[in-house]
């Protein structure tokens, strides 16, 4: 049996309205030699059923977590390792990821890809995320790779707009499983993966890419708290990343970018909103230095990357 060209791997947890929606707009995807694995971390037999309904090529996984105990009222989770089960599981060359809350664009995966298949010295590749608030869907700002600036990067659209050839996936160890989503460090997993990933294209003499025309919609939180309270977890944690990295691997490079962040680029950006009258804006800019600042010099230290797959890892009939 021929593999398909792509891997679509969603990490699924607890949203069957968002994954009915995903599924929906994967079924309008120009781009057909794909198979799509959701990887449940809870079990759900509704999930299960939606899969298996699928009009494509579909597999239904799951990756639960054995902590059984609830975290505030919710089930154990570990979106890193569901997305990792999923990238080993399927045999194709190139592994796209999205959330079960997104909405990719008809030609998504097909724009998104397309310089992973073409051979032309791609290792991955994203695209911009983008907003839904009510029934808007809002083009957030659209920003450029640099070397070393993971944020930059991720900041398109992260874990959810994501392509990576398998082969390099392996190689840098897949997502870290002690940070993100379910973890005591909610976010900054797909920091940490493009962080690696940005490496080993310097090593290698390779490249990312930002396709702007490869675009996925999300929903935010509601409520401004809410909305603040993501915006400091998920600095937080990149900080606590990019210390670990300091420590740990002696990257005069990860300290260098939180100077860079914490004194200059999102102080500016509150400035410029609060100079413009865009007060909720810049109350996000104020929980997003606060959250920088206090992972970087009060967070609990990260343990040290264990990869917990590698270049050996085999794909997986079922």
């Amino acid at each position: 049996m021929t593999s398909p060209a792509v891997g679509v791997v969603v990490a699924c947890f607890e949203r069957p309205a968002g994954l009915e929606a995903l599924l929906s707009a994967l079924a309008k995807q120009t781009f057909a030699d794909f198979e799509l694995l959701v990887v449940d971390q809870v079990g759900d037999p509704v999930i299960r059923a939606m899969v298996e309904r699928a009009a494509f090529a579909a597999r239904y996984l799951t990756e639960i977590p054995p902590r059984r105990r609830r975290r505030r009222g919710r089930r154990p989770s570990n979106a890193s390792r569901a997305r990792n089960t999923g990238a080993v599981t399927t045999a194709a060359p190139v592994v796209a990821f999205t959330d079960d809350d997104c909405v990719p664009e008809p030609d998504w995966l097909e724009n998104l890809t397309a310089p992973l298949r073409d051979g032309t010295g791609v290792i991955a590749a994203t695209g911009p995320n983008r907003v839904l608030r009510g029934d808007a869907a809002l083009p957030v700002e659209e920003r450029f790779v640099g070397r070393r600036r993971p944020h930059l990067f991720a900041g398109q659209g992260g874990s959810s707009n994501l392509a990576v050839r398998r082969s390099d996936f392996l190689a840098v160890g897949g997502f870290d499983t002690s940070i993100g989503p379910g973890t005591a460090s909610f976010g900054a997993e797909d920091q940490h993966l493009i962080w690696r990933l940005l490496i080993r294209a310097e090593e290698t003499g390779t490249e990312l890419a930002c396709r702007r025309d490869a675009a996925v919609t999300d929903r935010v939180p509601e409520g401004w708290r809410a909305k603040l309270r993501q915006r400091w977890v998920y600095w937080s944690s990149y900080a606590r990343f990019l210390r670990r990295e300091r420590d740990d691997a002696g990257e005069d490079a990860a300290a260098a970018l939180f100077r860079e962040q914490s004194r200059d680029e999102v102080p500016r950006a509150t400035w410029r909103a609060l100079r413009g009258g865009h007060a909720f804006m810049a109350a996000e800019g104020m929980a997003s230095e606060a959250g920088l600042l206090w992972g970087w010099y009060r967070g609990p230290r990260l343990a040290a990357f264990v990869p917990e797959i590698g270049p050996g890892s085999p794909a997986r009939a079922d």
